[in-house]
């Protein structure tokens, strides 16, 4: 019979990661990986054992004679035999792998952002007693609904249920559902990016990984292209799944000393296999397993065609354009062309539906929240005037993208449902930005295609794109 236990994710570091106080990729996913789906993760060997006997022979001392003192506060009651022992704060006995932990601080870092704070340092002490304490949550408030901290629990001896370990109510994976639906279009932005600390960040925020590095510093979302598989589409059944992220081609184009690098990424996203997940799971963080698995992956998934589905569900096509730094003033002169009307493409047709709404700071934040976007010009209005010449906040070009199919995929459920996505291209021609009214427009161009634009509020054309369905 199959054990309904959740089974810990226990990260061994290896002596690079304690060399140089900083985990690699692959560990840091595989903890945030762990905390996401379990509620925690276990670093085996991130507290040098030095630290923790020299805290022990101190606090074992003190704690003999707190247990004899009435006025020790007991919690739960005298049965548990469990003191609260506040721990020692003289000098010789802070230790930074114990009271900032570098490796516990940057997966923190990674589940809630920069520079995390400790708020409670304390301690408790099981002595042996008959009774035990209650499941009880340590933190006795109405709880948020985002997470707010983290709890960083460190054992000064080896412990088990004989001499009181602690019992955690782990979340267990709920069962897969008996008829599980596919992954509804296009959620795939929000899962399978990059698990980056912001100290591997570039300074604008974004992922150094496609960049092809100084001079060309700026980038853009130029555009894209996304194909769904409708034969055998991503379930959500619980099973992991995977991205395959590659570069498909690179070009430069312009002028000397204003050129443009034009880079093709490629993203093939796929249900792990039986031999993957197990693989996965032996690997327990080992950088050489993983490399391995890895490298199996990505034998499976890529094709030598771009449309060549193989065994992925989707293919994702990112177009980013890299250009030069600006300097000041050349950013000062932008932020007042862009407030000046421009040239503009007017749309050729009246659109057969549309919405009008008006982004705000917050509405960026939070999609930059749910698709682990810390790109500046979304986020810092000061950075978009000052470095990239921007008037504001720049609305970002995969949410133009997911307003025009969520209003496209409406329509078609008004029209019936008998009609499902199949392919998107779409290019980013101009800017939009924060609290300009936002009109996402669409209309049936043909048989089973659709033409959908995001409108300026001057009425041109800033975001242009096709979609092709299929009947279902």
């Amino acid at each position: 019979m199959e054990s309904n236990q959740t089974q810990v994710r226990i990260l061994e570091l290896s002596q690079e990661e304690l060399a140089r106080k900083r985990l690699s990729s692959h560990t840091l996913q595989a903890a945030v990986e762990a905390l996401h789906l379990d509620g925690l993760v276990v670093l085996k060997n991130a507290v040098d054992v030095a630290h923790l006997d020299k805290l022990n022979e101190r606090m074992v001392a003190e704690a003999k004679i707190l247990y004899k003192q009435k006025s020790t506060a007991r919690n739960f009651g005298a049965s548990t035999g469990n003191i609260q022992q506040e721990p020692p704060v003289d000098r010789d006995f802070i230790f930074e792998d114990i009271i900032a932990n570098p490796w516990a601080t940057e997966v923190v870092e990674c589940m809630m952002g920069p520079n995390p704070k400790l708020r409670f340092f304390s301690a408790n002490t099981a002595f042996k007693a008959k009774g035990r304490q209650p499941v009880h949550i340590d933190v006795d408030f109405d709880m948020p609904k985002v997470p707010f901290g983290y709890c960083i629990n460190i054992n000064l001896v080896d412990t088990s249920p004989k001499n009181g370990s602690t019992e955690i109510c782990a979340p267990l994976t709920p069962p897969a559902p008996n008829q599980p639906l596919p992954m509804p279009i296009p959620h795939h932005l929000l899962y399978f990016e990059p698990t980056k600390p912001p100290s591997d960040l570039l300074p604008d925020g974004t992922n150094p990984d496609h960049s092809p590095g100084d001079p060309f510093v700026r980038r853009m979302w130029a555009g894209g292209s996304v194909l769904f598989d409708s034969k055998k589409p991503l379930l959500m059944d619980n099973s992991r799944a995977v991205c395959l992220e590659g570069i498909r081609d690179v070009a430069v184009k312009g002028k000397p000393g204003d050129e443009k690098v034009f880079v093709g990424i490629e993203r093939r996203i796929a249900a792990l296999n039986k031999d993957e997940e197990k693989a996965m799971a032996d690997a327990n963080g080992q950088l050489d397993k993983i490399l391995a698995l890895e490298e199996n992956i990505r034998q499976r998934l890529w094709m030598p065609s771009d449309v060549d589905f193989g065994p992925a569900n989707i293919i994702e096509r990112r177009n980013i354009v890299f250009m030069r730094e600006r300097t000041p003033e050349q950013a000062k002169e932008a932020v007042a062309a862009a407030k000046k009307p421009g040239k503009m493409l007017k749309p050729q047709h009246e659109p057969d539906f549309h919405h009008t709404l008006h982004p705000d700071a917050q509405l960026l934040f939070r999609y930059s929240a749910l698709t682990f976007n810390a790109h500046s010009i979304h986020l810092d209005p000061q950075y978009c005037q000052n470095v990239e010449g921007h008037k504001h906040l720049l609305v970002h070009g995969p949410l133009s993208f997911t307003l025009m199919l969520t209003i496209l995929q409406q329509q078609l459920a008004k029209q019936g449902g008998h009609e499902q996505i199949k392919s998107v291209e779409y290019r980013n021609l101009a800017p939009l930005y924060a609290y300009d009214p936002l009109k996402i427009c669409g209309r049936k161009a043909d048989d089973q295609k659709y033409e959908v634009w995001a409108e300026t509020p001057e009425g041109g054309i800033a975001v242009k794109g096709t979609v092709k369905t299929e009947r279902v």
